[in-house]
């Protein structure tokens, strides 16, 4: 079989991505108690980027600390966390 395809660059709107090769969605259980993530959640993705990865989904971004339940994944309703989850959308590896 020819995969010659799987690693070429390609555009979702104005946005690059290096090669088709998408890691699914999952969740770490890493995040703290009130809901922000920390350098260590990001390190991991940004492993993942330099290991190939042409575009990372995140998982488990619950909406609410009730959704949550109690995993250490985390939410959406409060502020504070966005300066972390922009972090993270923002530090991955460049397409070239």
């Amino acid at each position: 079989m020819n995969y010659e395809k799987l690693f070429t660059l390609f555009y979702i709107g104005k946005m690059k991505v290096k090669n088709r090769i998408v890691m699914s969605p999952m969740g770490l259980n890493a995040a703290h108690a009130d809901g922000t993530i920390d350098n260590d959640e990001i390190d991991y993705f940004e492993e993942r980027a330099r290991g190939g990865t042409g575009m990372i989904i995140v998982g488990c971004q619950f909406l609410t600390q009730e959704l949550a339940q109690g995993s250490l994944e985390g939410y959406l309703d409060r502020t504070y966390v966005i300066p972390q989850l922009t972090n993270l959308c923002s530090s991955g590896i460049k397409a070239k």
